[in-house]
């Protein structure tokens, strides 16, 4: 994924934003980012529900590395703080897009 790392001025968040959502849409993940995705509940563990469980886990583990990897450290350890993806995104486009 040719995902450029989001510069700290935010010179770089349309070509950033573009390819970011790209490159998320691609892997599958974009449903973490808008809050879409849910966790499957295991009220009855099930082989097909804990492998769900699972899938859901390593895809929101992957998607919010890849995020945390394209922004600065600054702006890494502020998103962190964040319980959700979505939230985290949601906190970057807001302050991003007032700086572009």
């Amino acid at each position: 994924m040719n995902v450029p790392t989001l510069n700290p001025t935010g010179r770089n968040w349309a070509i950033f934003s573009l390819r970011f959502v790209s490159g998320v849409q691609g892997k599958g993940w974009w449903d973490h980012f808008t809050g879409a995705a849910t966790c499957p509940v295991l009220s009855a563990p099930t082989t097909t529900l804990v492998t769900a469980m699972d899938s859901w886990e390593k895809d929101k583990a992957a998607a919010r590395n890849l995020l945390l990897s394209k922004v600065p450290d600054s702006v890494a350890l502020k998103l962190s703080k964040h319980t959700s993806i979505a939230d985290a995104w949601s906190a970057l486009v807001t302050e991003y897009t007032k700086k572009s």
